[in-house]
């Protein structure tokens, strides 16, 4: 367990009793979505865990999938909403083993319950709250909930200290200063600031240089295309299997670009003339921009970093449109840690619930000890990494 998420003790709100809050299980994203609608409470949450999107996901990656979606929301004892949590139940084909996840599937790069105004001031303690959420979902035999956040901006997280280890990388944050003039100063004699401008200044040569928003359908298909055709031809490039093959992927993007009143999206190209030259699709709300694709053009477009250049414009119109946070999401690529100010630590809640998969994990891993022991030997009659 990792020290950092032991409970704390000491002054403060004392924690709400497990007797006084409920579970209110959903089973299906789109009731809650469709309570949420009629309810408008008050919350802070990720667009990740914007219930419009999870129904897209459960209509998507959820239905190729086969995942049973499940939404817990927990209440006090009188009846005001505390927090609700986006999850499904998952058949991992071995031996029927159904394994309790978040609605991910790959595409949200924090997972995270929503967190009603009722919670502020309060404290719950995780265990009993987790307990309570289990009790409201199908028979399972594991968990496997991945990529928790502390906090959800700035709100602690409840299902954080249910974690037992860190997850593989980080997130990455930008604080904005409302005044692209400031970042300027700040970054402005990097060689990453000072590259974009040179290659802005080349572009300009074969016309002009624009960032195109897509606001209308028509543009919206028009740089959402560009996109797929830019990130899988990289991708088979790199020899990497391309993304949007993968079952639901681009319904689920394609489903969140059309949402609207308000958008969950911001599609963008850099463009010279006619030519897009990049593309990035983000999430955003009232305060925080998410980047989570991101494509360019190759051949003779390479040479101006294009992909860096879209990403300086996209930095600069997120400040000027009064954004407080620029989110580069998971992964600790140089390019993040550049405009970055802010590391997401993240962790998961990974293990065994029933007997057998407690028979199970404990047989993998003595067989991993063995085999880190004498080489990869076939031990007859121990399964590994999933075989069964």
């Amino acid at each position: 367990m990792i020290a950092t998420l032991e409970m704390r003790e000491g002054n403060g709100p004392a924690a709400i009793d497990p007797a006084d809050f409920s579970a209110v299980p959903f089973d299906s994203a789109a009731k809650f979505a469709a309570w949420w609608s009629g309810a408008a409470p008050a919350a802070t949450y990720f667009r990740f865990q914007d219930p419009r999107v999870m129904a897209v996901w459960e209509q998507t990656i959820g239905a190729e999938m086969g995942a049973m979606c499940r939404v817990v929301r927990v209440d006090d004892r009188d009846g005001v909403p505390l927090l609700a949590v986006f999850l499904c139940v998952e058949n991992s084909g071995i031996r029927g083993h159904r394994a309790i996840s978040f609605m991910d599937g790959g595409v949200c790069d924090y997972n995270a319950p929503i967190l009603f105004d009722g919670l502020r001031g309060r404290k719950i303690d995780p265990r009993a709250l987790w307990k309570r959420i289990a009790s409201a979902l199908p028979p399972h035999d594991s968990i496997s909930l991945k990529k928790m956040p502390r906090t959800v901006k700035g709100l602690d997280n409840p299902l954080f200290r249910i974690a037992d280890t860190q997850h593989g990388s980080s997130g990455h944050s930008m604080s904005l200063p409302g005044n692209w003039a400031v970042v300027e100063r700040e970054k402005g004699g990097h060689k990453v600031f000072k590259s974009a401008n040179r290659n802005l200044r080349l572009l300009a040569e074969f016309g002009t240089v624009r960032l195109l928003i897509a606001t209308t359908e028509t543009e919206k298909k028009y740089l959402f295309d560009a996109l797929i055709e830019q990130k899988s031809q990289r991708l088979r490039e790199m020899g990497l299997r391309d993304i949007f093959t993968y079952p639901g992927i681009e319904k689920f993007y394609r489903g969140c670009v059309e949402l609207a009143e308000p958008a969950v999206t911001h599609l963008s190209g850099l463009c010279v003339g006619d030519e897009i030259l990049a593309t990035n699709l983000g999430f955003i709300d009232c305060e925080r921009f998410y980047g989570v694709l991101t494509a360019f053009a190759r051949g003779r477009w390479s040479r101006y970093s294009c992909g860096h250049l879209h990403l300086h414009q996209i930095v600069r119109w997120v400040t000027e449109n009064g954004l407080s946070t620029m989110d580069f999401g998971i992964g600790d690529e140089e390019y993040k840690l550049f405009w970055a100010d802010q590391d997401i630590e993240l962790v998961d809640a990974i293990r065994p619930i029933s007997t057998r998969a407690r028979r199970d994990w404990l047989l993998r891993q003595v067989r991993r000890k063995l085999q880190d022991t004498l080489g990869h030997i076939p031990i007859k009659g121990i399964p590994f990494s999933g075989e069964q």
